[in-house]
């Protein structure tokens, strides 16, 4: 049984596209259509693999992804940096422009934070707002 691979390689070239565009494959979920979701279903996906459920992540599509510097678990990496950013600054404000990718994983937490808030899906989970209503994170600046 083989996969149907055109619907996922089309979205993979969109993100190929995207990457070279904004350096990296952290897509928002607003802005480009279906890709955010993609995305995140890749992560999903590659999670459940990982952890020895049934998915379609295959070894082909995760060396395709792991190619272009595909980020399988960013949450963590950019919270500890915007604690970092908290601590010299005394704020969560982080612009948008000129500190790199954390500006705009910042802007994507509040639209993920509203997202869920209206009740829409949205990969804002419980524990992440915790987190970052520890370290006083304004939703709405």
């Amino acid at each position: 049984i083989g996969f149907d691979w055109a619907p996922w390689l089309i979205y993979y070239k969109e993100l190929q596209a995207y990457h070279e565009k904004h350096g990296d494959c952290l897509v928002p979920y607003r802005g480009h259509g279906k890709l955010g979701r993609w995305v995140s279903t890749q992560r999903t996906l590659y999670h459940r693999q990982k952890s020895g459920c049934q998915s379609s992540m295959s070894k082909e599509r995760e060396r395709k992804l792991n190619g272009i510097g595909f980020d399988w678990a960013p949450w963590l990496i950019y919270y500890k940096e915007l604690q970092a950013y908290h601590e010299k600054h005394g704020d969560c404000l982080v612009p948008y422009r000129g500190h790199g990718k954390l500006g705009r994983w910042v802007s994507t937490q509040r639209t993920l934070y509203h997202r869920q808030k209206s009740g829409c899906q949205s990969s804002m989970s419980k524990e992440r707002e915790r987190k970052l209503n520890g370290i006083g994170f304004d939703w709405a600046p």
